[in-house]
Order: C-alpha cells, then structure tokens, then sequence
C-alpha cells in the first residue's frame, strides 16, 4: 500500500527544473535494499509519463534531467526501504509577462498551420493556443511550454522577452563553450543571434 508523502521541496524542485518537466499530477517512489531510488511520473490523466519524458528529452537537457533526479534523490534520502510512498504535486502556472507573447503566433505562421491544425499536432488545447496568440496567457503551463518546445524544436530561451532571452542564451552558451562543444566565436554568435 502506498504512503502518502508531504514536502515542500519537492514541487519547488520541480519549479526549479521547469523546462525539462512537463506538467505531472503525481509523483510514485521507493528507495530499493541497494540504496537506488526508483520514481515513477504521471500526468494529469494519472497515465505513467516515466518513459515518456526519458524520451523526448532534448540532449541539451539531459544534464537537467539526471541533476534534477539527484535533487529529487538527496530529498528522499531518508525514506525507509522497500516502503512505496506517493507525492501529489501541486499545480503550478508559469509567469507569462516574462514570455515573447508574439512568437506564438510567428511560429505557427511559419508552418502555415491554422490553430485547429496547431492544436492536433501538437496536443495543445485550442483554448490555449488563442489565450497565448491574444497575449493572455491563462492557464499557461509548463506542460504547454514543453509541447511548445518539442513540436517547434525551440529551447526554452527561445519564447523569453529579450532581456531574458539573452541571460539564459549566454548561460546556454557558456555551458557549451566550458565543455569544449562549441568556440568562443560560436559562443558569441548564439548570444548575438539571441540578443
């Protein structure tokens, strides 16, 4: 029988790591004789999204993922052994002044797509989408976020107003640049290009 578990760390560590999770209602883990913690995600229809979100992470942001698992680890560490707890996760909406209101649209001008099409391709409801293209943002969630991200191909910068934009571009590619991935010269072009 599953235990219920209370902590505010959790949801703020899903907060945190934002751009890498999408929306879940439910959280299900046990720490393994071996010292392994095992977790198990589920959306909003309580369906297991586990192998799901592994998938279609992005590879920039498998770093984020597996740190975000290690977060979520060091606040379980004191779970007993073998005992399966769950964790209901609050919901939470995403600040949408901080966001480009008018990519939303541009982007989806440029796959010539209507909004009925847009919502299909992209699980996305049709409400939503005119919320974000009238520059309301209700119920803007990260799980509409990352449905955004997966289907455009875009990271998360790429939505931000510019002063955001470009802080989170230099982080990008700073990232890349310390780990020999990319020049300093490509360095400055991302940044540049994102400004």
């Amino acid at each position: 029988m599953q235990k219920e578990y209370q902590s505010k760390y959790i949801n703020q560590l899903i907060e945190r790591f934002n751009p890498v999770m999408p929306k879940l209602k439910k959280i299900v883990f046990f720490r393994h004789k071996s010292g392994l913690l095992v977790a198990e995600f589920y959306d909003e229809d309580l369906i297991d999204i586990t192998d799901k979100i592994s998938e279609h992470i992005l590879a920039d942001e498998a770093s984020l993922y597996n740190t975000f698992l290690a977060e979520l680890d060091k606040i379980l560490i004191n779970i007993a052994v073998d005992e399966v707890y769950y964790y209901r996760v609050k919901s939470y909406i995403l600040k949408f002044n901080i966001f480009n209101k008018s990519v939303f649209t541009e982007l989806r001008f440029k796959r010539n797509l209507s909004i009925n099409q847009l919502s299909i391709q992209s699980n996305v409801y049709n409400r939503i989408i005119y919320s974000l293209e009238n520059g309301e943002g209700k119920n803007f969630t990260v799980d509409t976020l990352f449905k955004y991200m997966i289907f455009f191909r875009k990271p998360f910068f790429y939505f931000l107003k510019g002063k955001y934009k470009k802080e989170f571009a230099t982080i990008y590619a700073d990232e890349l640049a310390d780990n020999e991935l990319i020049t300093e010269n490509q360095r400055d072009k991302i940044i540049q290009h994102y400004s």
